[in-house]
């Protein structure tokens, strides 16, 4: 399987979780414990890549209880997630998280509603346009690709380049 570095870190994301069984001997899991167990209701800020597991895994087969409860990322909090779908390009998205596109997509593919997988998708369709429109008039050099992610930045390069590249393609002679 093929990871990016930005997948990566993005596993590496820290998010808010909620233990809703104790787990004797994980104590090591929680910055602030002084034991060596959680107990259920303890909260605890953990990486992505422990964090989904044990969110997704039953304590007992045939249970839906898990061992933990995550809360959403504080890029994904419902303030960004309303401004989302009010005006996508307002938003600067590197301010939120570097990785924020990625980190919507992990959230969608593991957590989200259909609600919000719709409003990641409209939100990468209308920026995709505003990166197009920048890199088009070549203007992103002024700092108005400030408030891309990574991957936003990314495209806007790669799309400038293209857009450059049949530009010289159209007036060679």
């Amino acid at each position: 399987m093929y990871y990016s570095l930005d997948d990566i870190e993005t596993d590496g994301l820290r998010v808010p979780a909620k233990f809703q069984v104790d787990a004797p001997g994980l104590g090591w899991l929680n910055e602030e414990a002084k034991t060596e167990n959680v107990p259920a209701g303890a909260e605890a800020i953990l990486p992505l890549w422990l964090a989904t597991p044990l969110a997704s895994a039953s304590v007992n087969e045939g249970q839906d209880l898990a061992f933990l409860n995550i809360s959403e990322p504080h890029a994904l909090n419902s303030d960004v997630i309303n401004i989302l779908r009010s005006d996508p390009a307002s938003l600067d998205l590197r301010n939120q998280n570097r990785l924020f596109t990625n980190l919507a997509i992990y959230w969608c593919e593991l957590f989200a509603s259909d609600d919000f997988v719709q409003t990641v998708y409209e939100m990468t369709r209308l920026r995709s346009a505003y990166i197009f429109d920048a890199a088009l008039a070549q203007s992103g050099i002024g700092g108005i690709d400030r408030g891309f992610d990574d991957y936003e930045q990314r495209l806007y390069q790669a799309t400038a380049k293209v857009i450059r590249d049949a530009k010289q393609f159209r007036n060679r002679r």
